[in-house]
């Protein structure tokens, strides 16, 4: 009798004891429902707002747009414009073309206005025997007028010897940079000590056949390429 009444206390104590556990699984499951339930009601949101935008977009005529590729725009920089010819050298270059009109019209020299400045061209047939650096006497007169031209001016003066593009090779000259060097210097030394323009005021250089003003291949063009080029330079010294 006493077991009995021990035994049914016990009992109810566990049930009572673990009765908790039932709740809170109702709790959990009920959390879980509602987040199940909130996640879908977003989704179907979302989907359901991307739908009524499309649908107004495609309404008034408006339809999505494909995204163009990129393309890098190269903007080009302008050309840096070459220096204009010294307009100071224009009164120069029209004395030199009287005073060698009849020259000029024979084909011995040529006169060009350029950026660095007045560039007198003397056809080496006119002015040097083939293959010397010796002046031709019948040049003495024309090289003159150029000379007086020359003297008074205050400009740098540059003297420079141009060859073809045949190759020499003598017992005087080993190339065509030492043919055109030797010839640059001959005619600077006779303005220099005919005319007496300052020996500071000149200078001499050669080129060989590096900057030829025709083309090599013919005999018309060879013999514009080989020639004595005079510079009034644009720059005077300071």
């Amino acid at each position: 009798m006493v077991e009995d009444l021990d035994l049914e206390p016990n009992e109810d104590l566990q049930a009572s004891h673990h009765r908790w556990l039932l709740s809170y699984a109702d709790l959990m499951t009920l959390l879980f429902a509602l987040f199940v339930v909130l996640f879908s009601t977003t989704y179907a949101g979302q989907k359901k707002s991307q739908e009524i935008s499309k649908g107004v977009r495609e309404a008034f005529g408006e339809h999505p747009v494909a995204e163009k590729p990129v393309v890098p725009v190269i903007v080009a920089k302008p050309p840096v414009p070459l220096p204009s010819p010294d307009p100071g050298l224009e009164p120069v270059k029209s004395l030199l073309d009287d005073r060698l009109k009849v020259a000029i019209q024979m084909g011995k020299t040529e006169i060009r206005l350029e950026s660095r400045g007045l560039v007198i061209h003397l056809k080496d047939v006119s002015f040097f025997p083939p293959g010397d650096t010796e002046i031709r006497s019948d040049a003495y007169e024309m090289i003159g007028q150029i000379a007086k031209v020359i003297a008074p001016l205050p400009n740098f003066v540059m003297v420079e010897g141009h060859s073809d593009g045949v190759k020499i090779h003598n017992s005087r000259f080993h190339d065509n940079w030492e043919l055109s060097a030797a010839r640059s210097v001959s005619m600077l030394r006779y303005l220099s000590e005919t005319y007496g323009i300052p020996q500071e005021r000149l200078s001499a250089a050669a080129f060989a056949d590096t900057r030829p003003l025709s083309d090599n291949t013919s005999a018309a063009g060879r013999a514009q390429n080989r020639r004595v080029d005079i510079v009034i330079l644009s720059e005077s010294p300071r």
